[in-house]
């Protein structure tokens, strides 16, 4: 939806996020530290850059072209379960592999039901 409505980076951080959750999920990743750090007795270093994050590689993008898909997949089939098919239509777009059973048979899906609502 981010994307649709040209915010790119709203759209980047809210993939990076699903991205991170998903290399979780697959243990790609420690799980997430809920140990709180104390602030207080940490040094504080105001050292500021201007990072131009279109050039940067994050840990996110180090999810296999497969789990992504697989990411897209899970949430195409929850768009379709809440009736939103024109944004799983669109969500296909960012599919990689386009030769796969699972990528067919979901966009025949996706136009079964937008032909029938």
């Amino acid at each position: 939806m981010y994307d649709k409505l040209e915010e790119t980076g709203l759209s980047r951080k809210h993939f990076a996020i699903a991205k991170v959750k998903r290399m979780r999920d697959l243990n790609l990743l420690p799980p997430k530290s809920s140990v709180p750090k104390n602030f207080r007795t940490q040094p504080l270093d105001l050292k500021v850059e201007i990072i131009d994050f279109k050039q940067v590689n994050t840990k996110d993008q180090q999810l296999s072209p497969d789990n992504s898909d697989l990411l897209y997949f899970e949430f195409i089939d929850f768009l379709l379960d809440n009736m939103l098919y024109d944004l799983a239509d669109s969500s296909l777009g960012y599919i990689n592999n386009r030769k796969t059973e699972r990528y067919l048979i979901t966009l025949a899906k996706i136009r079964t039901l937008q032909g029938r609502y």
